[in-house]
């Protein structure tokens, strides 16, 4: 299962990376929105995880490419929910869910 990670906090994308580790996922990391975009466009993913506020595209943006591109999975770190929620995507708050691991194995 292909997996985009984008998040442009290194601390953060870092401490992600190492619960993917721990799933079946062939993951590929956008450090801001520009990559993620670039990541869309070159690969066919099944689920798309992005920060929403990064430089170059909001989260939202890579939302709505991946949703043209026909990507049904798709979730946005975000503690402002929603605006997103109004655009039609599913949010995910590490405040209310703190349990990542729990939250990947759901896809595996």
């Amino acid at each position: 299962m292909k997996l985009l990670f984008a998040e442009d906090k290194p601390s953060y994308r870092d401490y992600v990376l190492e619960i993917l580790a721990k799933f079946d996922f062939e993951v590929f990391v956008a450090e801001d929105g520009q990559q993620a975009m670039d990541l869309l466009n070159e690969y066919d993913f099944d689920v798309v995880f992005t920060d929403n506020y990064m430089p170059h595209h909001k989260g939202v943006e890579v939302a709505e490419k991946a949703k043209e591109l026909g990507i049904s999975e798709i979730y946005i770190n975000t503690s402002a929910p929603d605006h997103i929620i109004d655009c039609g995507f599913k949010v995910f708050d590490k405040l209310y869910e703190p349990d990542l691991s729990r939250f990947f194995s759901s896809f595996s």
